[in-house]
């Protein structure tokens, strides 16, 4: 795909644009405003921005009718108007669709701790579960987070089925993927969690019961169940949510059990 160090496919992608509309000049005059208020914006928050910038600009040029004006165009650099007309582009016929690449957690968000946090993150309003949980429910809420970092990079061969890519759980990754494809957000899940498991509540529970031994493990197996079938969790909640008493989510409610059936 090389040419002299140059990417073959960019290169022809570029060369088409220039073909059919006697350069670049007006790709770049319809494209300018996308990328200076959506893309570069966008660009900056990624852990990996060039990955994103390149298949965004990529998209574009493929799709360039979308950013070409109809008529002829200024007079470009050798260009000469008298002699020459360039092929004029009709734009009715392509309606602009958003080129960006679809939001999701990858692999790379997972090379550390601290990166996949932060990825984690971007997809939580952290101040909208501020104002509406307890204190104990946003201390249950942090802890829950660190808990999904450690399940995002573990790597138990056997127990995972192979879900591995690089340092990533895929299998919790994908899991995440599909809140976040639903949502948009990942607050959903994470409100339902910390709410299920108020330190206030849940975990006093845990402590009074003398069948359990290591109520820091329970807390843990039942974190990475919630992350692993995160619908049952979500719809549980808000269905409990729905009854209009904050307290429904505690009374006689085994959210395990949603997971079996």
């Amino acid at each position: 795909k090389m040419i002299d160090g140059g990417n073959a496919h960019f290169f022809q992608t570029v060369n088409n644009v220039i073909d059919n509309c006697g350069g670049l000049r007006r790709w770049f005059e319809g494209a300018a405003a996308r990328y200076a208020t959506r893309v570069i914006p966008v660009a900056r928050t990624k852990s990996a921005p060039l990955p994103y910038l390149s298949k965004a600009i990529l998209d574009d040029l493929e799709n360039y009718r979308m950013y070409v004006t109809s008529g002829v165009p200024e007079p470009l650099d050798g260009y000469d108007a008298a002699t020459e007309q360039p092929d004029i582009v009709e734009t009715t016929d392509f309606v602009e669709t958003d080129a960006e690449p679809v939001n999701q957690l990858v692999p790379e968000d997972a090379a550390t701790k601290k990166q996949v946090t932060a990825a984690l993150l971007r997809y939580i309003d952290r101040d909208a579960l501020s104002a509406r949980l307890t204190t104990g429910q946003m201390e249950a809420f942090d802890d829950i987070l660190q808990m999904t970092a450690y399940f995002c990079r573990r790597n138990v061969k056997g127990k995972d089925d192979g879900m591995m890519e690089g340092k990533a759980n895929m299998q919790f990754l994908n899991a995440l993927n599909k809140v976040i494809a639903r949502y948009e957000s990942l607050t959903p899940l994470y409100e339902a969690m910390a709410v299920m498991m108020d330190y206030d509540t849940y975990w006093k529970d845990l402590m009074k019961n003398p069948k359990i031994k290591n109520p820091k493990l329970v807390f843990q197996s039942e974190v990475e169940r919630a992350l692993l079938m995160p619908a049952a969790v979500i719809g549980e909640y808000t269905a409990r949510k729905a009854q209009n008493d904050p307290r429904a989510v505690h009374k006689e409610y085994d959210w395990v059990k949603a997971f079996e059936e």
